[in-house]
């Protein structure tokens, strides 16, 4: 069964109010579809809805919620495996090794970049701080949720190697084109969608996008309500 016939016969099944369910979203995944909603409750009904009537699909839950950050700017003689002991240590954290996750590391230009994964006690430790002390350096950190956005249809949710919509140039939000070959002004195809009142001069991969930044902190708020 493909992963529009999935996410059908799902649409079909339920109807998110009659489970009292005001912002559960359904979008495609690498494996199948993805459903979200940030009430626990609201989860455990559509699972327990779904394997009393599509017994031939297969559920499986997400694994921990953490809260991503990155850390930008840690001195390269820096060991990954110490990293999170150092943080801990020299930023007089009230939490363990057990709270913060190093998920990976790079090098750059502004020395070694960190993707850290936070549970609920690293988050309240960490209690939204711009920087942390690490050796010898004061490193910036910024929070690392990720939104997919289509670069073949222009919206969110997907990436563009599980597209098989149109497609439409991310610049100017129209279809039959890619953005390299685009000579038109940026409108952005995803504050069309939404009904956006705003400016929509911008393209739909701006970071500035005002969808794409309401999304993200609905992102944030999900998983800040999911922490454990």
């Amino acid at each position: 069964m493909g992963k529009q016939e999935v996410a059908s016969l799902i649409k079909k099944s339920i109807h998110p109010p009659d489970l009292g369910l005001r912002d559960a979203t359904i979008k495609p995944g690498r494996e199948g579809v993805i459903i979200t909603t940030t009430s626990k409750e609201g989860s455990a009904k559509i699972e327990t809805h779904l394997q009393g009537k599509t017994k031939d699909l297969q559920i499986k839950r997400p694994k921990e919620n953490r809260y991503p950050i990155k850390v930008i700017g840690i001195d390269e003689e820096e060991e990954a495996g110490t990293i999170v002991q150092t943080i801990i240590e020299q930023n007089n954290l009230p939490c363990t090794t057990r709270d913060i996750e190093v998920k990976k590391t790079w090098k750059g230009r502004q020395g070694t970049t960190a993707i850290l994964a936070l549970n609920k006690e690293g988050h309240q430790a960490l209690n939204n701080r711009s920087h942390l002390y690490i050796g010898w350096s004061r490193c910036r950190v910024f929070d690392h949720f990720f939104l997919p956005r289509c670069t073949r249809c222009a919206e969110h949710g997907h990436n563009a190697i599980d597209c098989e919509a149109p497609i439409r140039c991310v610049k100017c939000g129209q279809r039959s084109h890619k953005r390299d070959e685009c000579r038109k002004d940026p409108h952005c195809h995803a504050c069309d969608l939404d009904g956006r009142e705003q400016s929509r001069d911008h393209e739909m991969m701006s970071w500035d996008c005002p969808v794409y930044r309401d999304k993200i902190e609905q992102e944030r708020k999900r998983i800040i309500t999911r922490l454990s």
